[in-house]
């Protein structure tokens, strides 16, 4: 077996007792689990992932829980989207404004 091994020792006895993991079966969570990188945005991913998994798992009728993803979907099309746009036509000059106007009054202040 090639997985991690731990060594105990016994300072009464001269002994080691050192125990064995097989990581390299195919059946094992922790060979998988150790290949996944759980960066920010897999986190994000899986969240986002469980919290719309739940509720069509323990709701029987799926009709709302699809009013519920068309509302907040709206919603964030709505507020967060337009927002986005603006700043992806007009990011440079928004950030121009911010620094010479913005930043200029508060300073005054």
């Amino acid at each position: 077996l090639d997985g991690p091994t731990t060594e105990i020792h016994n300072n009464n006895k001269e002994d080691t007792v050192t125990t064995t993991t097989a990581t390299n079966s195919p059946f094992s969570l922790q060979r998988y689990v150790s290949c996944v990188s759980w960066g920010r945005r897999e986190q994000l991913t899986m969240g986002i992932y469980l919290l719309t998994l739940l509720p069509a798992l323990l709701v029987d009728d799926l009709g709302p829980v699809l009013s519920l993803t068309g509302a907040l979907g709206a919603s964030w099309i709505a507020y967060v989207g337009v927002g986005m746009v603006y700043l992806g036509v007009f990011g440079n000059e928004f950030l121009h404004y911010c620094n010479t106007e913005l930043l200029s009054s508060s300073s005054s202040t």
